[in-house]
């Protein structure tokens, strides 16, 4: 695959050939495969298809919705089509680098729902069924929820494609600035009680309702991203267990994940 990231059509057909390799072989040699892509990153973990009498697994793909303007960002991604900016302006930082990668697909509006329904229609094509979606919250809102709102949910609406929410509550800063290699903060990760709780609330009315939102056993699964963060925000340890939201939330799957990235 060389130095650079796999597009999301090369992914799509490596992940489909994985796949029917699962299928054809019972065989499954990996015991995390963490493949990088235009969209994120494609997770496949062995437990997943690990029980070979299941017929029915799921292979789920990450998803980063930076790719559309976000008002925020403006003054990084300057040309009003979020990171796209970065991509069509990247340089090469080594002989060999091959720098600006271009799109197979263009560079296109992932909150435009007709593209977002191409992007479903090609996981699927090669055994991508759910898609983990990167979810933020900055000072007091949501932030890079375009994406998600207008291109991926109605998108879609009437497919066999699932998606849940990972929420991505690092704190932020400008790792997203190619223009400078200091870590200056934007926005804190953590969030008190009170604000966990609109969040929450917001989840659960705006997204876990929706009919292709992913459940085990009828329940929505839900990812939180820096368990730490969230620790600490909320104050403790036993104010995060009792924060929360347990069944009488709606859900009582959670995933937590300490971190993949040092921001």
């Amino acid at each position: 695959m060389g130095s650079s990231a796999p597009s999301f059509v090369d992914c799509m057909h490596f992940i489909g050939n994985l796949t029917k390799h699962v299928e054809n072989t019972g065989k499954f040699n990996f015991m995390r495969y963490l493949l990088y892509k235009d969209l994120r990153i494609a997770k496949i973990t062995k437990s997943a298809i690990e029980d070979l009498s299941v017929k029915k697994y799921d292979i789920a793909a990450y998803i980063w919705p930076s790719y559309h303007y976000e008002p925020r960002m403006a003054h990084v991604w300057t040309e009003e089509d979020g990171e796209w900016t970065t991509v069509r302006n990247a340089k090469p930082k080594f002989d060999g680098h091959n720098q600006p990668r271009i799109p197979v697909l263009g560079y296109q509006d992932e909150a435009d729902p007709s593209v977002m329904k191409q992007h479903t229609e090609l996981a699927l094509e090669h055994g991508v069924n759910v898609f983990i979606m990167d979810w933020y919250w900055y000072d007091d809102q949501p932030f890079l929820e375009t994406q998600f709102n207008k291109g991926l949910m109605p998108a879609v609406k009437g497919t066999d494609m699932k998606f849940y929410i990972m929420w991505a509550n690092h704190d932020a800063n400008s790792v997203w600035d190619p223009k400078t290699d200091d870590m200056n903060p934007y926005w804190d990760g953590g969030v008190n009680r009170e604000i966990f709780e609109k969040i929450a609330l917001r989840w659960i009315k705006k997204y876990f309702t929706h009919e292709n939102y992913y459940k085990i056993d009828e329940k929505p699964v839900f990812c939180l991203y820096h368990l730490p963060t969230f620790i600490d925000g909320i104050g403790s340890l036993e104010d995060a267990v009792d924060a929360l939201p347990d069944e009488k939330w709606g859900y009582s799957y959670l995933e937590a994940v300490k971190s993949v990235f040092e921001y």
